[in-house]
C-alpha cells in the first residue's frame, strides 16, 4: 500500500507539471501546479483502489487513474486563480 501512495503522488506531480506546461496561460506556477497535481493523484489513486477495484486494486490502473484525476483537478482549480491585474 505504501508504494501505491508514493506512486500516486509521483504520478500526480508529473501530471501537474505536464498540465502546467500544456496550459501555459492562467497557471499557478510550477510549484502549485505540481502540488495540486499530487493532491489529484492521491484522490484518483484512492478512488481507484477503494471504490472501484476494492482494497487489493491493480497497481497500474490506480496510477493511470491518479494521473487522470490529477489533470482533472488541475483543470477544475485553474479558474479559481485570483486575477490581480
Amino acid at each position: 500500500m505504501e508504494h501505491d501512495v508514493i506512486s500516486w503522488i509521483v504520478a500526480g506531480g508529473i501530471a501537474g507539471w505536464v498540465t502546467g506546461r500544456l496550459m501555459r496561460s492562467g497557471g499557478f506556477g510550477l510549484i502549485i501546479d505540481v502540488v495540486v497535481g499530487m493532491m489529484g493523484g492521491l484522490l484518483g489513486g484512492w478512488m481507484t483502489t477503494v471504490i472501484i477495484l476494492g482494497a487489493s486494486g491493480q497497481f497500474m490502473a490506480s496510477v493511470v487513474t491518479a494521473f487522470g484525476c490529477a489533470v482533472l483537478v488541475l483543470h477544475l482549480v485553474r479558474p479559481l486563480k485570483p486575477d490581480y491585474d
